[in-house]
């Protein structure tokens, strides 16, 4: 049987009937992710590793049985004449009990001891009851009516002042939101309570909700994980722990008087990890605080888009953090 798209699509379909469960929708997540990484790699074939992706987990056909489904998709491709895809299934069978030991893992041509990933828009939604609040007390309360320009004048302050944050002129996130208020108060003729709107944005911190393939990332992640962040520690704490994810590790502004993109914040989550640039990832959804911030450091870098709407980059894409691993 020839080995390509549409009978490895056929072949996990007719394998998901004999033994229903995630672990099919999990296989084509792989397949994506590993055409994505391929792309990225010089003499590898997109179409060959999206294949291999999909057939990856194709043992389970047989039922759950641990480490034997490895075995079982060896003899399944090999009953096709599928000889490529069942060599994989064994070297895959050798490498992940040599990974589960060792703490790493090796993707798209190098060992990964750790993965660090943005925050902000990575891990929490932007777009939430809370920022909704506050953006409905900014326009009722100043003269800006546009609830879309008054989200673009936020965040152009907030970089700015971040930009301006560095080493002994670095400011805590929360002082930088009293310059802001202050500014807003001055330049937009905000008169609301000033105090008030500071602890809405610290709500926000710690209380937007998490997307949804957040959790399923941190339990199936095969290595260590260490959030990469402009906020402060203790509101990423409290947000980790409410919905009972436990990062490696957090590594925020203040540990490196730097914020994002500045390469410091990531060489301090390098020195804290005690890993090497090229055995680190990095995952965020900004092209500029993750993907440039990241290979300021030396750090490869992975582009969340959960639209589609960013424009075209040199560096590997997903769609959702399912499709990492």
């Amino acid at each position: 049987m020839e080995f390509n798209r549409q009978n490895a699509k056929r072949a996990l379909e007719e394998a998901s009937k004999s033994n229903p469960g995630a672990w099919t929708d999990h296989s084509r997540y792989v397949a994506e992710a590993c055409k994505n990484i391929a792309r990225g790699c010089k003499n590898l074939s997109a179409e060959q590793a999206y294949l291999f992706g999909l057939l990856h987990d194709i043992g389970r056909y047989a039922g759950i049985s641990s480490e034997r489904h490895l075995i079982d998709g060896y003899r399944y491709c090999m009953e096709r004449g599928w000889e490529k895809a069942a060599h994989n299934r064994l070297e895959a069978a050798y490498n992940g009990w040599e990974a589960a030991h060792n703490g790493e893992i090796q993707k798209g041509g190098f060992i990964m001891k750790a993965v660090f990933i943005d925050y902000t828009g990575t891990i929490t939604k932007e777009d939430s009851p809370i920022i909704r609040k506050i953006l409905m007390r900014f326009c009722q309360n100043s003269n800006q009516k546009d609830p879309k320009k008054m989200m673009a004048y936020w965040w152009e302050l907030l970089r700015k002042y971040e930009w301006e944050s560095y080493q002994d002129a670095f400011r805590t996130e929360d002082e930088i939101v009293d310059l802001m208020l202050w500014d807003c108060q001055r330049e937009l003729g905000l008169t609301d309570h000033l105090a008030e709107l500071h602890s809405m944005v610290q709500e926000s911190w710690s209380n937007s909700p998490f997307f949804e393939d957040v959790a399923d990332f941190f339990h199936t992640c095969p290595c260590p994980v260490y959030i990469v962040t402009n906020n402060g520690a203790e509101y990423v704490e409290a947000a980790m722990e409410a919905h009972q994810l436990k990062p490696a590790g957090i590594v925020c502004g203040d540990m490196a008087r730097a914020y994002k993109p500045r390469p410091e914040i990531f060489q301090k989550a390098l020195e804290i990890s005690g890993c090497q640039p090229k055995e680190v990832l990095h995952v965020g959804d900004s092209l500029q605080s993750d993907i440039a911030g990241a290979a300021g450091a030396g750090i490869r870098a992975v582009l969340l888009d959960r639209t589609g709407e960013k424009k075209e980059t040199d560096c590997p894409v997903i769609r959702s953090l399912r499709e990492l691993f």
